[in-house]
């Protein structure tokens, strides 16, 4: 699965250690683009090879950013919950999605691609 981490905070984890709650802009099975949450934890033992560290880095140091992110796996398709399990694959960088972006691009007659978040008009 393939999308697009808009927003990363870091907090405490209950369970000791630093975390990372994302946003990630992705399609459903329907094609309509949504917004899925991933829980990224410093402590996991696929942090440093899978290219997580790298993600968390990335986005950290680019805050006004948006990072293209490929080869996500879904924890909890109901609640819209993606996985850590897989090594990540980094894109580039874009600016932050708005909500009407992603509105625009789940709009009549839109392709439902990620171009559409970027370039709304060249459709």
């Amino acid at each position: 699965m393939r999308g697009i981490l808009n927003r990363l905070i870091p907090y405490i984890s209950k369970h000791g250690g630093t975390a990372y709650k994302g946003t990630v802009i992705a399609e459903d099975d329907t094609g309509t683009l949504k917004e899925w949450s991933i829980q990224i934890y410093a402590e996991m033992k696929n942090y440093d090879s899978n290219g997580w560290r790298l993600l968390v880095e990335t986005k950290l140091n680019n805050p006004h950013s948006s990072v293209d992110i490929d080869n996500l796996a879904v924890f909890n398709r109901n609640l819209r919950q993606l996985d850590c399990d897989r090594r990540v694959h980094i894109g580039e960088l874009y600016p932050i999605i708005s909500q009407e972006a992603i509105d625009r691009a789940n709009g009549v007659g839109s392709s439902n691609t990620f171009t559409d978040l970027f370039d709304p008009y060249d459709q």
